[in-house]
């Protein structure tokens, strides 16, 4: 896995969404793909994609959210169904294939077979209030092109949980200011998360070291944000820094 130790630390301490980006197109490139798109759609926002926490980025020049939202395919789209509901990596263009034609399908085969797309990872990252995934997509065919396709599942999962990770922290949820200093006190638990994302490790590692639910470390994190007065992860660390709560 030499692209996820060349690329997985710089993808975690990104200094901006553009920098991430960047950073994630040259690795799927250098594990053979040819593009990506990743997203964030809050429960009950899927026609809305401003709301804050949503996004969508990509490293090609085609506005296909735009598309998509404006035809009202996301009502029928049993992708979204099956990304909400999966917990692995699976095959996007086999997916499709498999699935009953409609004016949503018709769109994504058609615009996949546009582009020369042959292979693509859907990787779900979802939360009790979003749905969330990284798509990857590869060109060209034959049986070199799709052994490497299958070859690299696992460390396209381990690249886009480092890039995803990071770019939730770009698009707080909230972003209504917040006093910058609080009389609340902030308590144990946070000042732990606090300390291990200063440290540089991501949600998922903060949660196995210690010991609860990825979903309870990003609970503890946003609330030591809020007391903080900040909505980004190295504004919180800054802050907490500053304040001698945490080295």
């Amino acid at each position: 896995m030499k692209v996820l130790e060349e690329f997985g630390e710089p993808l975690e301490h990104a200094s901006s969404e553009e920098a991430l980006r960047l950073l994630f197109s040259k690795a799927v490139k250098a594990l053979g793909y040819d593009g990506f798109d990743a997203f964030c759609i809050k429960n009950g926002t899927i026609e809305e994609p401003e709301q804050p926490g949503n996004f969508f980025i990509n490293d090609y020049d085609l506005d296909l959210p735009t598309q998509y939202i404006e035809k009202s395919y996301t009502a029928v789209d049993p992708s979204l169904e099956k990304l909400s509901t999966a917990t692995k990596p699976f095959n996007y263009v086999k997916f499709l294939s498999t699935c009953r034609s409609n004016s949503s399908v018709y769109w994504q085969r058609a615009t996949l077979k546009v582009l020369g797309i042959k292979f693509a990872w859907l990787i779900p990252f979802n939360a009790n209030d979003a749905i969330r995934g990284v798509t990857i997509y590869m060109r060209g065919n034959g049986p070199e092109r799709e052994q490497r396709f299958y070859d690299t599942r696992d460390e396209l999962h381990l690249l886009s949980t480092r890039m995803i990770d990071r770019l939730i922290d770009f698009y707080p949820e909230d972003n209504k200011p917040v006093d910058q200093e609080t009389d609340v006190e902030i308590t144990t638990r946070e000042i732990d998360c606090l300390t291990w994302i200063a440290k540089g490790k991501t949600r998922i590692e903060v949660a196995k070291i210690l010991d609860i639910s990825e979903n309870t470390v990003r609970f503890h994190l946003k609330n030591a944000f809020q007391k903080l007065g900040e909505n980004t992860r190295i504004g919180a660390v800054r802050e907490a820094t500053r304040r001698g709560l945490i080295e």
